[in-house]
């Protein structure tokens, strides 16, 4: 997760359980990582000059906020889950899973201000699914 221009990029960011994040200052001023939540635990990367990169494994599965205690404007999620299938939405609000092996599941949808239900999926052997979300909220 890169710090550029006062902003974390990207701005949500999925990872499966066990993954480490690296966290990049690419700005010319000090940042700092602060991880406020319950779950992962509550964390302080520290602050550190443009080039440095700290980095933390996600040991559980959450949401995360992080944070910079430098600028507080700066704010991003960490979606930490439990299973390789996930998308995060284009512009248009448009995703795609790839490669989910036939069977029954459940789509969850996650958005920071926004509501989803969720919804069961049959995917076939072949061919695509496709669905509409409507998130409330």
């Amino acid at each position: 997760m890169d710090q550029r221009n006062l902003k974390f990029i990207p701005h949500v960011l999925p990872i499966l359980v066990g993954t480490t994040v690296y966290f990049l200052n690419n700005d010319n001023v000090l940042h700092n990582v602060f991880l406020p939540d319950v779950c992962p635990g509550e964390l302080d990367l520290g602050t550190w000059f443009k080039g440095d990169v700290k980095k933390y494994t996600f040991t559980k599965p959450c949401i995360v906020t992080i944070l910079c205690n430098v600028h507080p404007e700066m704010e991003a999620y960490i979606v930490v889950l439990k299973t390789p299938y996930f998308a995060v939405t284009d512009r248009g609000g448009n995703f795609t899973i790839k490669d989910i092996p036939p069977g029954e599941y459940t789509l969850k949808v996650w958005h920071e201000k926004l509501r989803g239900k969720d919804i069961k999926v049959k995917v076939p052997e072949k061919g695509s699914v496709y669905i509409n979300l409507i998130l409330s909220r």
